[in-house]
């Protein structure tokens, strides 16, 4: 499916949502990814047609956030790099966040960087529910089990075309 298209029924699905004021979202065995579209539009406010990728952090707040937990990033590094050489040549990438949702470590692969960077996949980066609904780093910290977000799953029709694992 092309992207136009899948971002036209992302919209249409979230605007019946929208109009159904209390309605159901009915996803098929996925409770929570329809409790979080609620929360990303009832609570957050998310645009869903916001089309920017998400927010970046300034260099200061980076340095600042990743020196509030330096002893558990210098553990955490180690494993981020293992599960990185484990999975890089198939395309992926491997963001760490803090408990914010904020990108404190990027591991991608160089024929992807550019892309993935396009996308926000990057140091600094936001990824909380609050900045981008639902979404697999925002809804995990929010429901604190782990989850896959595939494609349309996602809140925001920017980020229709990825699929984002998270724990």
């Amino acid at each position: 499916m092309r992207f136009r298209d899948a971002f036209s029924q992302h919209m249409r699905q979230v605007g019946a949502l929208s109009s159904s004021s209390g309605g159901e979202l009915r996803v098929p065995g996925q409770d929570r990814i329809a409790e979080s579209w609620r929360r990303s539009l009832e609570q957050h406010r998310v645009d869903p047609e916001m089309p920017a990728s998400p927010r970046i952090l300034s260099a200061a707040e980076v340095r600042e956030r990743c020196g509030r937990i330096e002893p558990f990033l210098q553990l955490a590094r180690l494993g981020v790099g293992k599960l990185h050489s484990q999975i890089k040549d198939a395309g992926y990438c491997v963001l760490m966040t803090d408990a914010e949702g904020s990108t404190v470590d990027f591991r991608g692969h160089p024929s992807t960087d550019l892309e993935f960077r396009s996308r926000g996949f990057r140091v600094g980066a936001c990824w909380s529910e609050r900045d981008e609904g639902t979404c697999g780093v925002g809804t995990t910290l929010i429901d604190r089990a782990p989850i896959l977000v595939h494609k349309g799953e996602h809140f925001r029709a920017y980020n229709v075309g990825i699929t984002c694992s998270a724990a």
